[in-house]
């Protein structure tokens, strides 16, 4: 690499921050930029950037005198603090110590009514990315060695899943259910470390940094415009997601269906009660659907959503049929997906001359992807399991749904050790508005006024938006696409996307898979090329932008716009 002239965007993807912290950097005198022109007009060299980064990062780490928080997620279904939020955000806060020797981080969590938002330290944030990058350029195997020992630390999890499972919990004493209780807690955060926090820091610096490899490459070959088709074959992981896993089976049972024309015109117009009736007769079909039901209705679960019951299935297959699309077809397609994506890997690597570094950097880019799934398939049949501990105490100590999302480690602690139930218009506070403050490892909560105050004085409260007609975002998945805007933020609102809408959304979770069938784009508020709606659209072809930022805010529902995701641009149309 010559020492060309770059951009100060072009500098800021190279070194994982914002352009806003590479300027402050030359005013600082930190990383001197090159003047063209008039004032704004920044470049840096090429050379001097790769210099800096491999002095030592201490010397280059920001020491706010504040914190400088920003919008990691948001989320408007209903959240509890427990059994998993709790323990996941103080493991994720010091496994950035543990993983790759950075800086512990704060995190806060702001709850209010059903929904929440998660907030991180730029200044924090953008120095863990740093490391992250840091690590897998010195060692490409890192992420995969990370995806080992997190399966290899999972059956712990397990068998703590087993157990609660197994047992009738409403014969145990409150000591007993807190003892398997602080267990699942311990054992969550001791494998929880192992799964997605370095993904999280490492998706958005490796991207950008594989993508300006790519980039240069086709440029020296005059081939810019297979950039998107290229990137995508090269970051996609060879391994089935479990949401497509349960698309898999669901068409397995519509072919059994299909053998016979009577049931299929049972399914085609009959309501959800009929069909269920009529399966009496078909014993082998109402098997498998039964067999699919036990094995994955856990999917939208998440932290606490509606797990998908019978009558879900039965619908989801009636849409199949009624939608006349050839269910061979879509088996076929997506078979092949996943068995041709290693070939069409290994083909790119030879015809673009890719070294066996940065294929390997490609490799742990696709690692990352696969780790977030895996995560997110383990850990929500935990969830799902672990629920159960909730409802005990739920029950035994007479708890509404609100005062039980509420609770903490330590208010679980004093009902089930010490007898001492919460305040109850304490929780109430907590469910209108609650504040949970992580740092190395420890909660802080606050709620009413006091998590009011706190939110005020952090600047957590939300800014007034200029008038705007376009976001722009990371391109997920290539495409261009015009429809009428869906604004979704939860489960409940589902009902009214339709075939062909666009979906603007948060971020998406595998509960959002089958309206995203529906969708003719996707555009979320979060997240990065290794997120769930970057890695289902891909799948189904559908153009995604992810990680807008205020997209739910720009776009109303009845809004027409256009999305142009090559560009990572969506924009109101007249």
């Amino acid at each position: 690499m010559d020492d060309s002239l770059i951009t100060i965007q072009e500098a800021a993807k190279m070194l994982g921050i914002r352009p806003v912290t590479l300027r402050k950097w030359d005013r600082e005198g930190k990383l001197r930029a090159v003047r063209i022109g008039t004032r704004r007009d920044r470049k840096y060299r090429q050379l001097d950037i790769l210099a800096f980064m491999e002095q030592p990062i201490e010397q280059h780490q920001a020491q706010p005198d504040k914190f400088e928080w920003f919008l990691i997620q948001e989320r408007g279904d209903n959240i509890p603090l427990l059994p998993a939020v709790q323990p996941m955000f103080e493991e994720y806060t010091i496994s950035p110590q543990k993983l790759i020797g950075a800086p512990n981080q704060n995190a806060i969590m702001y709850f209010e009514h059903g929904g929440v938002k998660y907030y991180g330290d730029i200044n924090e944030w953008q120095t863990t990315k740093k490391y992250a990058l840091k690590k897998i350029r010195e060692e490409p195997e890192y992420m995969q060695n990370l995806l080992d020992n997190y399966k290899k630390n999972l059956p712990k999890l397990d068998q703590v899943n087993q157990e609660i499972k197994a047992f009738d919990l409403s014969k145990y004493t409150n000591r007993d259910l807190w003892q398997v209780f602080d267990k699942y807690y311990q054992v969550y955060k001791e494998v929880y470390v192992w799964s997605e926090p370095y993904c999280i820091w490492l998706s958005e610096p490796l991207t950008d940094y594989l993508e300006e490899y790519l980039r240069e490459i086709l440029r020296e070959r005059h081939q810019e415009k297979l950039f998107s088709q290229d990137f995508e074959i090269l970051i996609t992981s060879k391994e089935i997601p479990f949401t497509t896993k349960e698309e898999r089976s669901l068409l397995d049972i519509a072919i059994a269906i299909s053998e016979d024309n009577r049931l299929v015109e049972i399914f085609k117009n009959g309501d959800n009660n009929t069909i269920q009736d009529a399966l009496k007769n078909y014993s082998k079909v109402d098997q498998m659907i039964n067999r699919h039901q036990e094995e994955f209705e856990w999917v939208p679960f998440d932290y606490g959503s509606p797990i998908w019951d019978k009558g879900h299935f039965i619908k989801a297959i009636t849409e199949i049929f009624k939608s006349g699309f050839k269910i061979e077809n879509r088996m076929k397609t997506i078979d092949n997906f996943y068995s041709d994506i290693s070939i069409k890997q290994e083909k790119l690597f030879a015809e673009l001359n890719i070294d066996k570094y940065h294929q390997n950097l490609f490799k742990a880019l696709q690692a990352d992807t696969q780790t977030i799934d895996y995560k997110k398939e383990q850990f929500t049949k935990s969830h799902f399991i672990a629920k159960r501990l909730m409802d005990e105490i739920k029950k035994r100590f007479d708890f509404t749904d609100e005062q039980i999302y509420r609770l903490s480690y330590d208010d679980v602690k004093k009902i089930l050790i010490d007898n001492q139930k919460p305040n109850l218009s304490t929780l109430e506070h907590r469910w209108e508005r609650m504040v949970v403050h992580v740092y190395n490892g420890t909660c802080h909560i606050m709620e009413g006024e006091k998590a009011l105050k706190f939110i005020e004085d952090h600047g957590l409260t939300k800014k007034e938006l200029k008038e705007s007609k376009e976001v722009k975002g990371i391109t997920a998945s290539g495409g261009r696409a015009i429809g009428i805007v869906k604004v979704i933020t939860n489960p409940k609102e589902f009902s009214k996307m339709e075939t062909g809408d666009v979906l603007i959304t948060y971020m998406t979770t595998p509960e959002y898979v089958p309206i995203l069938r529906k969708a003719a784009a996707i555009v979320t508020n979060e997240g990065g090329i290794t997120c769930h709606a970057a890695i289902v659209s891909r799948e189904l072809n559908i153009p995604c932008i992810v990680g807008t930022k205020n997209a739910t805010d720009v776009f109303k529902d009845g809004d027409k716009i256009e999305v142009r995701a090559n560009h990572g641009v969506a924009r109101k149309v007249e």
